[in-house]
């Protein structure tokens, strides 16, 4: 959940580190898609655009696919993959964010989305088979709530005083290191996950 706090601040991240170097990695579009004088907030837009479309994409495919093939006879890869893919997540985490090649960047954060990603099957499968049928809806309410006010609220706002903290120190790379500290949070997500992923065959409900 607290990607989509990280993640938040990604397009201030790329403005401030690299607001030239986004023009000519864009060099290739069509004129159609760039109006007369157009700001680096645009380039941002297609630079995380197409790391969200291709990176979901295969990390939803991904997670569906493995959790559906393995699940048949082990309920609890539906908690294992979400957490292997956070722990593989961390070493391109923290090398996208503190590279300063945007090429490099761009990739890292690619296979990040992606890793990020193989949790949303697993996830949402699981969750609707511990409960019975008369509490699916509620449960996804629940998770989604929840999703929302920790990831997108509580995770936005702790990154950002993050970066208030070391800014006196770290000027305009404090976004940087601050959003580097994030990986705390795929470690402590990955070990929930296999905490829960131990009694997800007892609990599973066909």
């Amino acid at each position: 959940m607290m990607t989509y706090g990280l993640l938040f601040w990604f397009p201030s991240f790329l403005v401030r580190s690299f607001n030239a170097e986004l023009v000519t990695f864009f060099s290739w579009l069509p004129s159609f898609m760039l109006p007369t004088d157009p700001s680096p907030v645009l380039f941002v837009s297609y630079f995380y655009g197409l790391i969200l479309l291709v990176g979901g994409i295969a990390g939803i495919w991904l997670g569906a696919v493995v959790s559906d093939k393995l699940g048949e006879t082990d309920k609890t890869i539906y908690g294992r993959a979400p957490a292997y893919s956070f722990i593989a997540t961390i070493p391109f985490f923290l090398i996208g964010i503190l590279s300063n090649s945007l090429i490099i960047v761009f990739f890292s954060f690619m296979i990040i989305q992606a890793l990020s990603f193989v949790m949303m099957g697993p996830l949402v499968s699981s969750l609707q088979h511990i409960v019975g049928p008369n509490m699916r809806a509620t449960t996804s309410a629940i998770a989604l709530f929840i999703n929302n006010l920790v990831g997108i609220g509580l995770g936005n706002l702790l990154i950002g005083i993050l970066s208030d903290v070391l800014s006196a120190q770290f000027a305009e790379e404090a976004l940087r290191y601050s959003i580097a500290s994030g990986v705390i949070f795929y470690i402590f997500a990955a070990i929930l996950f296999l905490y829960a992923a131990r009694n997800l065959e007892s609990d599973w409900q066909d």
